[in-house]
């Protein structure tokens, strides 16, 4: 998995650019896109241009990454929005079977998995 804090090489950029996987530097905002899901604006990592993105287009661990940040640093109004969205993050975490630290909560642990979620890394087709 890709730790946010360390550069990537140009080989993995590569790869990730061939399996149509785009690295996410930083969600910049985000709005209502009806009921109680949100788009997202992404600045991709080498790439000038910002998107709007759904929830699904981005890693469980960056919108959590988020939305911590703006319930911590946000005003009022967000702070309530992002409260309420980093419940339902929990929430589902749970119902996937993954601890609160991202741990699948699974007996078989020599299991080796290769469902590992990328942190900050991104499937658009």
């Amino acid at each position: 998995p890709w730790d946010k804090d360390e550069e990537l090489t140009a080989e993995q950029l590569q790869s990730y650019e061939e399996e149509q996987l785009y690295v996410v530097e930083k969600i910049c905002a985000h709005k209502k896109a009806g009921g109680n899901r949100y788009k997202y604006n992404v600045k991709w990592l080498n790439y000038p241009d910002k998107t709007w993105e759904p929830a699904f287009h981005i890693s469980p661990e960056m919108l959590k990454e988020y939305w911590t940040d703006l319930r911590d640093n946000g005003t009022g109004e967000q702070q309530q929005v992002a409260a309420k969205q980093l419940m339902q993050i929990e929430v589902y975490a749970v119902e996937a079977g993954e601890t609160a630290n991202g741990d699948e909560n699974d007996d078989d642990s020599d299991d080796d998995d290769d469902d590992d979620v990328l942190l900050g890394v991104a499937l658009c087709v």
